[in-house]
């Protein structure tokens, strides 16, 4: 029985810790109806709980218990203050049938905040701690982002900056290793399924010395195995050489204008063979093809003698080329007459988005201030392209390996995000040189050079 009838007030109450409900009322508790249920001679005890269903749907636990004033002391009925219940480590059930149920039930009425904001808890201390960016510097095997780095790749020391702020004091300097040759391995092996969200963005200059390559007229167009193959009157040769794994930009075809993947090179029949399927040998009388110098600088694939990457990221002067498991997917930047100029940085950023189905590139600059007292502080991110494809669902298996291949380029501040990257936020996104939201960074690589002290045994 509750005296008067007066249930508690669901107001919340403040103190100067914490927001609360009201901390204590009474009830009446009748001794003959107690002991019917739990014996004669059982009584109330301190820290048992009760749960009001009706009305309050609340948890209570015992805080005092006192007798009544009746006639001659002899009470029908226990006084007992009830306060809010709170579960404590030092409350054990009995482990019997009833126990087990009892601490069952318990559990399922009892909501536990610290449960209830987990995930909120843990990403806030990721987001303070920053284990994925504080912990990359070590030595050897203490390298907690790379698994090996190639000692051959020089990483510079140069600041760049975005309203005079540093947002990079490290890059590799790609193009000090031979082509095609593995720089850095990532310890982060992990792809992703078809409806998890993705996003990259990474800081890149190109250091190409020739970015396009002479014209070279194509003479007939034929089927070899599937593949078109091109003739030619001669190829090039030295550093203008086309070999395979080159991209090269064909123009007056009927199905094949565009950059393509060269599959093969034979130098004594003057012929090119593409990767792309054959369609037809309709030509103009000036068809011509070129070479643009690639620049490959990121794989996800295999560690192995079979060489095969699901994952590419890839740009020329006039193009980007993202490679997503067997697909390419190409943004022609000649389009918006846009091309990447050796010795200036860019930033990209590479949206995912498996729920719109969505492949979108923006490609930002950092024009120089006139005037500046220091030419090389730069403005605010100018955002020179976007562009979005439409894609179907995407899926990359795990525990592969995640490289920085040699080629002509600076790279820096490498990210791989767990959700897309909102185009209003992605200025602030790329000019952080430390990761405010850490939690959603599945890989920081700031390019930060080992440290290279020895193990000293004696400090004496």
């Amino acid at each position: 029985m509750i005296p008067d009838n007066e249930l508690p007030t669901r107001d919340i109450n403040f103190n100067p810790l914490m927001m609360d409900f009201p901390v204590q009322f009474e009830i009446h508790i009748v001794k003959s109806a107690f002991e019917a249920v739990f014996g004669i001679g059982s009584k109330p005890q301190m820290r048992d709980y009760l749960y009001f269903k009706q009305f309050m749907n609340r948890m209570y636990e015992v805080d005092a218990i006192a007798e009544a004033d009746d006639f001659m002391y002899t009470g029908s009925y226990w006084r007992v203050s009830l306060v809010t219940y709170q579960q404590r480590t030092n409350v054990g059930y009995e482990n019997t049938t009833e126990g087990l149920a009892a601490e069952a039930s318990t559990e399922a009425l009892v909501s536990n905040v610290e449960d209830k904001f987990r995930v909120e808890r843990e990403n806030e201390f990721k987001d303070v701690r920053k284990p994925n960016e504080y912990n990359t510097i070590g030595t050897q095997a203490n390298d907690y982002v790379r698994r090996s780095l190639n000692k051959k790749m020089t990483i510079s020391e140069e600041n760049v900056y975005n309203q005079w702020t540093i947002i990079s004091k490290y890059h590799y300097s790609l193009a000090t290793l031979a082509d095609k040759t593995v720089g850095v391995k990532y310890r982060y092996k992990d792809g992703w399924s078809a409806v998890d969200n993705r996003a990259f963005t990474f800081w890149f200059r190109p250091t190409y010395k020739k970015p396009i390559g002479k014209n070279v007229l194509i003479t007939r167009i034929s089927n070899n195995a599937g593949h078109p193959m091109i003739s030619t009157l001669a190829l090039p040769l030295g550093v203008d050489a086309i070999k395979a794994g080159d991209w090269i930009t064909l123009r007056g075809t009927n199905s094949y204008n565009g950059i393509r993947l060269v599959k093969s090179v034979d130098q004594a029949t003057n012929t090119i063979t593409l990767v792309t399927p054959f369609i037809d040998s309709n030509i103009t009388n000036n068809a011509k093809l070129n070479k643009e110098i690639s620049n490959t600088f990121i794989q996800y694939g295999t560690d192995d003698q079979r060489n095969f990457n699901w994952v590419e990221f890839t740009y020329t002067t006039n193009w980007f080329i993202i490679k997503f498991n067997d697909t390419y997917y190409k943004y022609d930047l000649s389009k918006k007459s846009i091309n990447f100029l050796k010795g200036e940085w860019y930033a990209a950023v590479i949206n995912l988005n498996q729920i719109a189905k969505q492949l979108s590139l923006f490609l930002y600059n950092t024009p120089e201030l006139t005037g500046s007292i220091n030419p090389d502080k730069t403005t605010e991110l100018n955002n020179i392209y976007t562009n979005t494809q439409t894609v179907s669902a995407i899926s990359i298996d795990n525990d592969y390996t995640w490289k920085l291949i040699g080629c002509e380029t600076d790279l820096t501040n490498i990210r791989i995000w767990s959700q897309p990257i909102e185009e209003d936020l992605q200025e602030l996104i790329l000019s952080q040189y430390v990761v405010k939201d850490s939690h959603l960074a599945l890989l920081l690589d700031n390019a930060s050079p080992e440290l290279m002290l020895p193990t000293v045994t004696n400090p004496r």
